[in-house]
């Protein structure tokens, strides 16, 4: 089959315009719409970008922004319990009490750091920290510390695992972390039998501290 010359030029002229009209039209609209938005087209018309370490915004991009930033409300620290509690009070006002009761009996208990000789502003020293639910009451968990101790804690806990193990031997340290990584929270009853116990515990060590 022969192909008419006529119909096959006709055929390579058409093809050549639609190529330069495609040409033309992306041209076109490269320069009309820049392809990072406003940003761009700020860069482009000549402003000056910020200085380094600004935020990286233009001052006209952040002129033109008419919305107010809506202000967050600072965080409050939340009120503990300090008031002895009864059978149904809230589960959190029932650990609240338990801590405080911790507080008591160590501050009854132990005179120096666990750590270090020190002996003035201590504070309750958790050898598995307060997460751990099933250990957070255990009076073998809870020693005095002072506050760089209690720091150090995080990152270094070998020294209080090391006089732990000197005081209760391996076996109860043993024990003790087993009970710390025990899977689920304390229920509510479990949390009653343990205020009770601490209660208990106080009652104990403050008539032993009026005796001597």
């Amino acid at each position: 089959m022969s192909l008419n010359p006529k119909t096959y030029e006709e055929s390579l002229e058409r093809a050549a315009r639609y190529a330069e009209k495609r040409k033309a039209k992306l041209a076109e609209r490269q320069h009309s719409k820049p392809r990072f938005g406003r940003f761009r087209a700020l860069q482009t018309a000549g402003d000056v970008l910020p200085p380094e370490g600004g935020n990286g915004i233009p001052d006209a991009l952040n002129a033109s922004r008419t919305k107010p930033h809506r202000r967050r409300r600072p965080l409050r620290p939340r009120r503990y319990n300090t008031n002895p509690t009864v059978d149904g009070d809230s589960l959190r006002a029932v650990k609240d009490e338990c801590d405080t009761l911790v507080r008591s009996v160590i501050a009854l208990r132990d005179e120096q750091c666990v750590t270090c000789p020190a002996r003035e502003e201590l504070h309750v020293g958790h050898l598995f920290r307060r997460g751990h639910e099933h250990v957070r009451y255990d009076l073998r968990n809870v020693s005095a510390q002072c506050d760089p101790c209690n720091s150090r804690h995080n990152e270094h806990p070998e020294f209080y695992i090391e006089r732990f193990v000197m005081t209760h031997g391996e076996q109860a340290y043993a024990d003790l972390r087993a009970e710390a990584h025990k899977r689920g929270k304390l229920s509510y009853v479990e949390m009653l039998a343990i205020r009770d116990e601490l209660r208990q515990t106080l009652v104990e060590m403050t008539a032993n501290a009026a005796s001597r």
